[in-house]
């Protein structure tokens, strides 16, 4: 089965733990969160293809595994990537939460 590794950039103080726990995904088919690895897993359409994704957290990096039973168009990976985008909440600017208010 092919297999793609899609790479995106988290905005500062992100964390995928948080995301997950903070929206009770990991209580949610079919997403699934494994403990000891700190993977989230869950099924996503690409186009009209199911695909199964991995994804995990690395320093200021979402990394997301995406297997499927044939390849993807570039159509369909361009959807997937950006349903992975808002489905984990990249796109969120939290810098002002953060901010020191003064």
């Amino acid at each position: 089965m092919p297999t793609k590794t899609y790479t995106f950039e988290t905005p500062p103080h992100y964390s995928l733990f948080a995301t997950c726990h903070a929206h009770g995904w990991k209580y949610l088919a079919p997403f699934n969160w494994d403990v000891d690895r700190q993977e989230l897993s869950f099924a996503a359409l690409a186009g009209t293809q199911a695909v199964d994704l991995v994804c995990s957290q690395h320093k200021r990096q979402i990394r997301a595994l995406i297997t499927s039973r044939r390849s993807l168009s570039k159509q369909s990976a361009n959807g997937l990537a950006a349903s992975i985008r808002r489905a984990l909440d990249l796109n969120r600017e939290t810098t002002p939460l953060f901010a020191d208010e003064r």
